[in-house]
């Protein structure tokens, strides 16, 4: 009994030599760098990722305006066969005059969109908001959006006020000028025109040949 006992406390007498040389050995060589568990993180995004991210989105909208203006071509196209009127300028309609009661003064709103043709291809784009006011109409405000499909950078916006008329002072922001998140509004903006745009007049030449048709059928019953 009294050798097993031996035995154990050697045993711990030998455990408690090794970790004490093992700490010494530890202490006399070069400290390593261990980060520290409760260390914060850096969370911040970087700014590169944000900038790909805005670029990106940037892309994708310029993608999406192309797209449209290719199928409004095609619509133009199909219109001119119906009106030959419609093949250098179409105008359309994105938004009924709207009367504002509960505006005080009362406010008139409406937009259209112009588009100018050459040889069946879209040469410039012009969407005019205008905002009328019935009581007093030097307060009116005629705001016009233009580009060039292809070169979004000849993006333009004009606004006309009657006491900048005056003062001749001129209030025009060109696309290259505007911050990062303002060419998002902007390009945003064309791309929601745009297919509101194409729904009505992809419904108008719809009805224009179906009215033709219907034309026709009454002509022929007529032989």
């Amino acid at each position: 009994m009294l050798s097993r006992t031996f035995i154990i406390l050697s045993f711990f007498t030998a455990s408690l030599v090794f970790a004490q040389a093992s700490q010494g050995n530890t202490a006399n060589s070069s400290p390593e760098k261990i980060p520290h568990s409760t260390a914060k993180e850096d969370t911040s995004i970087p700014k590169g990722l944000y900038l790909n991210g805005v670029n990106q989105n940037l892309s994708n909208l310029e993608k999406s305006i192309s797209e449209k203006i290719s199928k409004l071509e095609k619509l133009q196209a199909k219109a001119a066969e119906l009106d030959k009127s419609f093949k250098e300028k179409i105008i359309i309609a994105d938004e009924v005059p709207a009367l504002e009661r509960a505006s005080n003064p009362l406010i008139v709103t409406s937009r259209h969109i112009e588009f100018t043709f050459q040889t069946e291809k879209a040469k410039e784009v012009r969407v005019v908001s205008r905002k009328k006011n019935l009581n007093n109409d030097l307060h009116s405000v005629v705001r016009i959006l233009t580009f060039a499909p292809g070169n979004l950078s000849s993006i333009k916006v004009t606004v006309n006020r009657f006491d900048s008329r005056v003062k001749q002072i001129s209030e025009i922001q060109e696309f290259d000028s505007m911050p990062l998140e303002g060419k998002i509004v902007a390009l945003k903006a064309i791309d929601n025109v745009l297919y509101n745009t194409i729904f009505r007049f992809d419904t108008a030449i719809q009805r224009a040949e179906v009215s033709k048709l219907e034309h026709t059928k009454d002509n022929l019953s007529e032989l």
